[in-house]
This record gives structure tokens, sequence and C-alpha cells, in this order.
């Protein structure tokens, strides 16, 4: 309250609200710190993760291009963009989008990247790579919680093969 011309505490404020997972809470900082400074490509970031978190995909991918149009090196923005494309239905772009991304970062800074890739090789029937992509995942996250059921999906792929 005391700086609410301030666009960092609202971003801050915003932050705060998605470590608590209030998106909407959330949201609504990050709006306030864009009014004050248009510009303010941090908070954008912000607002398109809360609504990445809401499952509002179709807002996080038009946020999520937004921001890495304006400064193309944050790596995260391209990470949420595949995924919001994969639960867009919009496979071939997500496809495309996370294998850049892959190719920019050299693939092991982003273990998400891996197991969306795996989940679409795996809707094309292109088990090899499936394997492969759920392999770096479980490679890269070991103790993830999804990570025994991983393995087994990787076992019975390659008994399909």
């Amino acid at each position: 309250a005391a700086h609410s011309a301030f666009p960092a505490a609202w971003y801050q404020k915003g932050l705060a609200y998605l470590k608590k997972n209030e998106n909407d809470k959330a949201a609504e900082a990050f709006v306030k710190a864009i009014e004050i400074k248009a510009d303010y490509l941090e908070a954008k970031y912000g607002f398109g993760l809360a609504q990445f978190q809401k499952k509002n995909y179709e807002i996080s991918e038009a946020v999520f291009r937004d921001v890495i149009k304006q400064k193309p090196d944050i790596y995260e923005a391209h990470l949420n963009l595949g995924i919001s494309l994969f639960y867009l239905k919009r496979i071939d772009e997500a496809e495309s989008h996370l294998k850049s991304l892959m190719v920019a970062t050299g693939g092991d800074r982003y273990a998400l990247a891996h197991l969306y890739l795996g989940q679409i090789y795996i809707q094309r029937s292109k088990n090899a790579e499936a394997v492969a992509e759920l392999e770096k995942y479980v490679e890269l996250l070991p103790k993830a919680p999804n990570a025994e059921k991983i393995k087994t999906v990787i076992a019975d792929l390659k008994k399909k093969s």
C-alpha cells in the first residue's frame, strides 16, 4: 500500500501470490505492475505464468509469445509456451517449439521439455523417440514424483518396439 505507484512492489506481490498458488491474486498484482510500467517484461511473464497455472492456455500462449518477441532468451517462456501449445492440442507447434528450446539450451536444462516431447512421440507412435525423451527426463529428475510411472511407460514402450 505504501508503494502503490511502484511497479516492482506489485511485481513482488505477484511473485508472493504465485508461491502461495493464489493465481488470481498474482495475476491482478502483475496487471497492476504492467499498468504502471507497460514494458515491464518480468511482470508480463509473471502474468503469463499465473494464467498457465490456472490452465488458461490460450492466454498464457499469447503472453509467452509476447514475452519471447521482446526478449528471446527467456527460455522458461519458451518452455511454458511449448507446454501451453501441447495442452491446446497444437502438437506440431508444441513439438517444434520444444525442440528449438532443446537446441538453444543444449537440452539438459529443461527436463519438462523432454517429458512433453516424450508424450508427443507416444501420441505419434514414435516409440524409440519417446523412450529417448522419457529416459532423459528420468535421468535429469530421478526423484520426480512421477519417475516410477515414467519408468513403467518406458518399459512398456520398449516391449512394443
